[in-house]
């Protein structure tokens, strides 16, 4: 994500923007998670925790 960081990326839509509505990873049960998933579901949990920092 460094377009971000730097701040390359327009805004897009900027008078709509999300409600305060939580963001769920649904996936199969852990026993059988795949390395990749739950990769995926911390890259989510670092990043977006973050941007909900920034933004409140």
């Amino acid at each position: 994500m460094p377009h971000i960081a730097r701040g390359e990326l327009p805004i897009v839509l900027a008078d709509h923007g999300a409600d305060d509505q939580p963001i769920r990873a649904v996936y199969p049960q852990r026993r059988h998670l795949l390395p990749k998933i739950s990769g995926f579901v911390a890259l989510l949990r670092r990043n977006l925790h973050g941007a909900m920092l920034r933004t409140a």
